[in-house]
């Protein structure tokens, strides 16, 4: 099988659904027992060279919702995860499954001192709500002794 690229992006008001690139469809992110986690209705785009690779990514980039802020003068609307699947096909059940994700988060804002309002304001909060959430999973992995990794407590480190 040939490489493929799949482009989903955090939402601006809905942190439990995400954007397709640039088409007004939700995709819900699920959990099987058997394949894990994964984005229900995400087009896997199939690439053959780094030229493809660009160009789906350029398409995402320009997809991106980004405004002024108080710090930035294009500072990113969401979290923006690329996901590259690369399928090997050899002999008779010897396939082998490669995943790389490949992640751009939206910076923090401190809600104190931000001049955001309304669906700006909420958009901040669920960004800064995922960032801290990822943190949380970080820490978690670094402390030894924590038997638990708090993944499930937002869509991005699900992913």
């Amino acid at each position: 099988g040939s490489p493929r690229l799949s482009s989903p992006r955090t939402p601006r008001a809905d942190p439990h659904k995400f954007a397709s690139g640039g088409g007004g469809n939700r995709l819900e992110v699920r959990t099987h027992p058997e394949v894990g986690v994964y984005v229900e209705n995400l087009q896997e785009l199939p690439v053959e060279n780094l030229r493809d690779v660009a160009r789906h990514v350029a398409r995402g980039e320009r997809a991106k919702k980004v405004e002024r802020t108080t710090m930035n003068d294009r500072s990113s609307r969401s979290h923006t995860i690329f996901s590259f699947k690369v399928e090997l096909r050899g002999a008779a059940q010897h396939n082998s499954l490669s995943n790389m994700q490949i992640v751009d988060l939206a910076g923090r804002e401190n809600e104190q001192t931000s001049e955001c309002k309304d669906e700006r304001f909420r958009e901040l909060r669920y960004i800064n709500r995922s960032l801290f959430e990822l943190a949380n999973c970080i820490f978690a992995l670094c402390d030894g002794n924590r038997e638990h990794v708090p993944f499930r407590n937002s869509k991005l480190t699900m992913l």
